[in-house]
């Protein structure tokens, strides 16, 4: 992946190169393609900010580029505090569960009628639930947020 400027023929652009025969002018690129490419050049930046808050960063993106965004959010947050917020099992699935306690924490937020938001931290959760830890190991973070009866029985007490 690199990114090169073309005058060429009074034509003034950036182009990425992802490994194609032909480059991708950034004003054609896709959503997708610009939010990978600024989670790249965050990284890459020698001063980044204390905390990095991004919302959905799944968003526009196929499923399959998923991995690289858990990735390079894992490798800012090894420099700096970075939150994310998404609903996506997928997402969450695709961050390394090994890191759960180092450089990665999850926390569920839900809406409790006359009380506000109540914040449930995954890792009490996995705490009080044995079954929970095989959950997250054999499926993912995701997976085991969305498919064991974590969030059931959050929602319901």
């Amino acid at each position: 992946l690199r990114i090169e400027h073309s005058a060429d023929e009074g034509d003034d652009n950036l182009y990425l190169w992802e490994g194609c025969e032909n480059p991708v002018s950034l004003r054609k690129a896709s959503d997708g393609t610009m939010r990978l490419l600024a989670y790249q050049v965050l990284l890459g930046h020698p001063e980044i900010p204390l905390l990095i808050g991004i919302e959905e960063p799944e968003q526009n993106l196929h499923p399959a580029a998923f991995k690289e965004v858990a990735s390079l959010l894992e490798q800012l947050a090894e420099r700096t505090q970075v939150i994310i917020t998404t609903h996506s099992s997928q997402l969450l699935d695709a961050f390394n569960p090994e890191g759960l306690s180092d450089n990665l924490g999850v926390l569920l937020l839900q809406n409790v009628p006359g009380k506000g938001t109540e914040v449930i931290n995954l890792e009490d959760a996995r705490k009080n639930r044995e079954a929970l830890d095989g959950w997250i190991t054999d499926f993912g973070i995701g997976s085991a947020i969305f498919d064991s009866e974590l969030l059931q029985d959050v929602t319901e007490g």
